[in-house]
């Protein structure tokens, strides 16, 4: 068996719907090989505790580490998040996927 960590990036031009809807597509996957997920915040607008409100709501079965970086780069896009997700990983294999991503919900499993 493996162990995975689900990397997740939500980042500026989202909405908090977003989200919402992305996280509720992995949290219908079958996360039995998970051990985490990490959600990057990439310099939204969105406050962190609206952000940790919804990834609450949907009551996931493996432990959740947010991390919001609030840094104002605008250059730093889509590239930077998945690196500084990726590198918050604590197994060698990742999953990543992103907030504009709705995925099949048989995708991990």
């Amino acid at each position: 068996m493996i162990d995975l960590t689900v990397c997740f990036t939500y980042f500026r031009s989202l909405t908090l719907a977003n989200l919402s809807a992305a996280l509720y597509s992995v949290r219908r996957q079958n996360l039995s090989h998970a051990r985490s997920l990490v959600v990057v915040d990439n310099n939204t607008d969105d406050d962190v505790g609206s952000i940790q409100h919804v990834i609450d709501a949907l009551d996931f079965p493996i432990p959740v580490h947010l991390h919001s970086y609030k840094h104002g780069d605008l250059s730093r896009a889509q590239s930077w998040s998945t690196n500084v997700t990726v590198r918050h990983a604590d197994t060698q294999w990742v999953f990543y996927t992103r907030a504009d991503y709705l995925l099949d919900f048989g995708k991990i499993g």
